[in-house]
């Protein structure tokens, strides 16, 4: 992993600390599932609650923007966020449990690298965090597949159109 991805991970494994939209608690996240295509653009949803209301955040980070950088530079990352109705937040993170259950972390998939890898986190009130990470279209993992694709699109329609994918046309 270079220096800029490495950079990366830290700031999608801590979406709360996401400089430039407003502050949450680490406690407030409920879920959290990314994408890192390894071509193109990582993109981090995130749901989070203070109780009373939910919000979706984006992060993303178009990769080949930052080809070319100084040592010292953040990577070029892109956020959202938008409030998220309740009934929709409650079933995206009880789904999310629910795969979490009956899912068990796939066997590595060999070497990849021109892959999509994913990440789904579900944290329950009480701070206990659970997740699973897998490579997309590996075997045995269409359910969490299917269950990302459609969950990052029906986020997506609350945010704003994605900045990361604009860039030159990222994929």
């Amino acid at each position: 992993m270079n220096s800029a991805e490495s950079k990366v991970e830290q700031v999608m494994s801590r979406p709360w600390l996401y400089s430039g939209l407003p502050h949450h608690q680490q406690s407030d996240l409920r879920l959290s599932a990314w994408s890192n295509f390894s071509l193109g653009v990582w993109s981090t949803w995130s749901i989070f609650s203070d109780q009373v209301t939910f919000f979706v955040r984006r992060i993303e980070w178009a990769r080949h923007q930052d080809t070319i950088r100084l040592p010292s530079e953040a990577p070029s990352t892109f956020g959202a966020e938008s409030p998220l109705p309740r009934p929709l937040a409650e079933d995206m993170i009880s789904s999310g449990r629910e795969l979490l259950l009956v899912q068990s972390q796939p066997d590595p998939y060999g070497i990849v690298l021109d892959g999509v890898s994913r990440r789904l986190l579900v944290q329950e009130a009480s701070g206990e965090a659970r997740f699973i990470t897998w490579q997309a279209a590996a075997p045995h993992t269409q359910l969490l597949d299917a269950w990302l694709e459609a969950t990052s699109v029906a986020l997506d329609n609350h945010l704003t159109l994605s900045s990361a994918h604009l860039v030159n046309n990222a994929a």
